[in-house]
């Protein structure tokens, strides 16, 4: 125990259960625990000179099980797929171990939810495209549910996602993601999506630049040139912004099913 304490100050990621976490602090193992137990945990790995933590395996209520994570700015973002099939278990930690920075897998009925951080898209959309393939090879039985990049200080919008995505995962479909969520329940049940609203929104809510532009550029069909014209713009200021948002949000603004799921979210009361 000792020598994986030294080890602590040197890793990038730290990625213990609090069973793990509870030795390296010396804290009492408990099985049950309030946040105020968790966040001292915390603390004390923090003070073992760990960057980044990613605490697996807590839960505050029954039956729903998540990850606490503390940053320290080598990584604002996470990012998330659910794959619908535990048959395929091996394959997607093989697949996943060598390729993205330490990935968490959490394990709930029937769901894998990889929990993983990537900066090259090109490679992502290969290793998605993998995946697929293996859906297709188990006849469809497997699906891959894409989520957004979410912020660590917004790490509880994944099991606000998840608690949605339950109810849209009988759904007959290979893949899917946020905005195939989004246009499922704006007809079904407004309710559900207006509990994310905030936070797959984010830091754009409360920005009225952004939120005007995502609006103007839905009205010019999607056409930077004419979005740039009619907010006073640069073509290159507008790009920009829209990178940003895509950043921040995972929505392409670019990409229709993207900009019509951020303007039924803006528009909705």
């Amino acid at each position: 125990v000792e020598a994986m304490k030294a080890l602590c100050g040197k890793a990038d990621f730290l990625v213990p259960n609090i069973t793990e976490a509870s030795f390296l602090t010396d804290m009492e193992y408990k099985k049950e625990y309030d946040r105020e137990y968790i966040d001292e945990l915390i603390k004390k790995m923090r003070a073992l000179g760990a960057k980044n933590i990613i605490l697996t395996g807590v839960s505050y209520e029954s039956g729903k099980t998540g990850v606490v994570v503390f940053e320290n700015n080598e990584y604002k973002y996470f990012k998330f797929l659910i794959i619908n099939s535990k048959d395929i278990k091996d394959e997607v930690e093989y697949l996943f171990e060598d390729v993205f920075v330490d990935p968490v897998y959490l394990y709930n009925d029937d769901d894998i939810v990889v929990i993983y951080h990537n900066e090259d898209e090109v490679a992502e959309k290969d290793y998605l495209d993998i995946l697929l393939s293996i859906s297709i090879d188990y006849g469809g039985k497997v699906k891959v549910f894409k989520g957004s990049p979410i912020n660590y200080d917004n790490y509880k919008c994944l099991e606000e996602i998840y608690n949605v995505y339950k109810e849209y995962k009988n759904k007959d479909y290979i893949a899917s993601g946020i905005s195939d969520l989004i246009l499922e329940f704006v007809h079904k049940d407004i309710k559900l999506l207006n509990n994310l609203k905030e936070k797959l929104l984010y830091k754009i809510s409360d920005d009225k630049q952004l939120i005007k532009l995502i609006l103007v550029m839905f009205e010019c069909d999607l056409n930077v040139t004419k979005t740039a014209g009619l907010m006073y713009m640069h073509r290159n200021t507008i790009n920009n912004k829209i990178d940003y948002i895509k950043k921040e949000t995972g929505f392409n603004v670019q990409n229709f099913k993207d900009a019509m799921s951020l303007y039924i979210l803006i528009k909705m009361v």
